[in-house]
């Protein structure tokens, strides 16, 4: 979360944005496809590299910023699906663990992109901006209404 928060602490005494993800889905498969079902009474094709494996899985990732209330500031999604063809040459069993890992990396950097396109949602929602030149918004001045209503729940000398 690094270019987006200020602070970021496992369990604050007053935190100011929740986030909370959750993962989806994880998985993957590599087995025998048709074609080297039907090949495998003839197996020294396979050693001519025709494609006999078929890999596939998915990543699904859901992350949440939320008020320590309860109330939505954000909410991401990000789904990474992969699906390879690979020969006997290519271990798809071994491999299986390499592209779930990539796959992971490519859904987190999605995430992150999503998070800076929204920096600004998130900087007025409270949750400081190591940006410079971004400072958190101030609590109103003693005797002023607070305008958002998380402020609103604290007296102007608690924010």
């Amino acid at each position: 979360f690094e270019g987006v928060f200020e602070d970021v602490k496992r369990k604050p005494k007053e935190p100011v944005v929740i986030l909370s993800g959750t993962l989806r889905r994880f998985y993957g498969k590599a087995n025998l496809n048709t074609l080297g079902v039907i090949t495998s009474i003839y197996a020294p094709l396979w050693l001519l590299g025709i494609p006999i494996y078929t890999s596939y899985g998915t990543v699904d990732l859901e992350l949440t910023f939320d008020r320590p209330h309860g109330r939505r500031i954000a909410e991401y999604k990000s789904t990474v699906d992969f699906s390879e063809l690979s020969s006997y040459w290519g271990d798809a069993e071994l491999e299986i663990g390499t592209r779930l890992n990539r796959s992971f990396s490519e859904a987190v950097r999605d995430l992150r992109e999503k998070m800076l396109k929204d920096k600004d949602l998130l900087v007025e929602s409270g949750a400081p901006s190591t940006l410079p030149g971004r400072e958190p918004t101030p609590a109103p001045p003693a005797g002023e209404a607070a305008t958002d209503p998380d402020r609103a729940a604290k007296s102007p000398t608690q924010n």
